[in-house]
This record gives structure tokens, sequence and C-alpha cells, in this order.
């Protein structure tokens, strides 16, 4: 009698990551583009210990954030794998997730005013309608940088991480601009990244650290006449100039193009 098959479970592995107050398990995907990465989230795959069925959801701006200085801080002894990988937390170290590809972060809406993070999704793809996510706002007490303000809309059960931020409070007059960590983690980007009131503690972190001795580059935060679905890329340049990249990629750009990691979290 012919041996019957043994049925092949593909394993994910998983951390536990302190995001704020609470532990979330999270998987590392890539490297890929954006949304292929969103896109393998939803499969199913096998817990490493009990081999039950999960899967994951996508990593908000602010819980990749976490991720990522979860990653600085223990991903740090040298690993050996091909070129191709695999790219999983146990075969990666911190400098590989940030010079040889960078995080897809999560998504971000540019318009006219300024820019949305983390906005309201309909069957996987971000809403747009900037009319609607301006309601999104009227409940939220704006906070002013400056000249400008931002919005910290408090979470629901629609709603994670969702904020807004007036192109003033992001940068001076210029879409492309370095800055030093300090500047960066109180402006209005940072904080609606890390969706938080104040000064963003956890990018702040990673912008000081020993791989930016530059500081910090944006870069593609400009606005249009339109809304432009994006997404953000946070990445490296250490070993070419030593600076932390925070930029804006087109959605299409995502969506066809691009040699990402990105995070997920256990559903």
């Amino acid at each position: 009698m012919a041996e019957k098959a043994v049925e092949q479970k593909e394993t994910k592995d998983i951390r536990n990551i302190p995001h704020k107050n609470e532990i979330l398990s999270m998987g590392i995907f890539g490297k890929d583009y954006y949304s292929k990465n969103r896109t393998k989230m939803k499969q199913i795959y096998f817990h490493p210990k009990t081999l039950n069925p999960i899967s994951f959801r996508p990593a908000t701006t602010s819980e990749s954030i976490s991720a990522l200085v979860w990653c600085f801080e223990n991903l740090t002894k040298p690993v050996e794998h091909s070129f191709w990988g695999p790219w999983d937390f146990k075969n990666l170290n911190k400098n590989e997730i940030f010079d040889i590809g960078g995080v897809g972060a999560g998504y971000a809406i540019r318009t006219s005013e300024g820019i949305y993070v983390n906005p309201p999704e309909n069957n996987g793809d971000p809403i747009i309608d900037e009319s609607y996510l301006k309601k999104l706002l009227n409940k939220t007490k704006p906070i002013r940088i400056g000249n400008g303000m931002i919005y910290i809309v408090p979470n629901t059960d629609n709603l994670k991480d969702f904020g807004f931020a007036e192109y003033s409070t992001c940068y001076s007059d210029n879409w492309a601009e370095d800055q030093d960590a300090e500047t960066f983690a109180d402006n209005g980007l940072a904080r609606i990244l890390e969706h938080t009131e104040g000064t963003a503690l956890k990018l702040r972190s990673i912008a000081r650290c020993y791989h930016h001795l530059r500081g910090v580059y944006l870069f593609g935060w400009h606005w249009g006449d339109e809304p432009v679905e994006s997404f953000v890329y946070l990445g490296s340049t250490g070993c070419w100039d030593g600076q932390l990249r925070v930029r804006a990629d087109l959605g299409d750009t995502g969506k066809n193009l691009g040699d990402y990691f990105s995070f997920g979290v256990l559903k």
C-alpha cells in the first residue's frame, strides 16, 4: 500500500511586540510590493507551536513603528540565509530590514490641505474621499503645532490609529527636507504616524540611533488638487549617508513595484 502523503503546513514565525498598553503578536512579510505583502497576510498559516491555523491583518503605521523599535532592540545578531531569503524574524537582523528593503508601514492619503494616515478601508482599499475623511475628524479636538493643526482620532471599531496633519506642521516650505531627530519627532507627520498627541518618542529613538547619524529625510509628502493614495515607507540609507527616510510612495507604485517588508498583526 502506498504511503499516505504528509500534509505540508507552512508555519509563520511570530514575535510578541510591546505596543502602547498591549502586546501584539506579529509576523513580518516580504520582500515584495506593499499590496502583495498585505495579500500574503490574509493567507492561512500555521502557528509555529500549536499548528493551529492563523492569519494576519496589516499593521497600522503606529504598530509598524513599535515593531521596528523591537527589531532595533532585539534583532542585533548576524544571520545567514540566501540572497532570496527566506525572510522571517528568525533569519533577519535590523540592518537588513532597513537597508535591503525598508518597510511599507501603512496607507496615507495626501490631499490639498494635509495628510491622512491609516484611513478606513473598503474591501482592502483605502478610502480617499476627502469630504468623508474630513467628517471623521469632527469630534476630535485639534492640536496646534506652530501655525497648523493635527488630529489624533481616538480608536473605534471602524478606525484604528487614524490621524490628520496639515502640511505646515510637517515641514517648512519644501516637500523634500532634511530634519534632525528632535525636530522630526515633534512635527505633525511623526505624531500622526505614531498616533500620539505629544513627541513621537519611538520614531525619535529610531532616528537617533547610530545608523542614522544625519537624521531624517522627508520625501514625497507634497500636495495636489485631488487626493492621492500613498503608502508610508520607512527605510534607511545607513550604508550610504546615514539617514532615516520617511517617504510617501504612490499607491500605484506600491502595487506594481517595490521590494519591501511589512508587518502583520495576528488576528
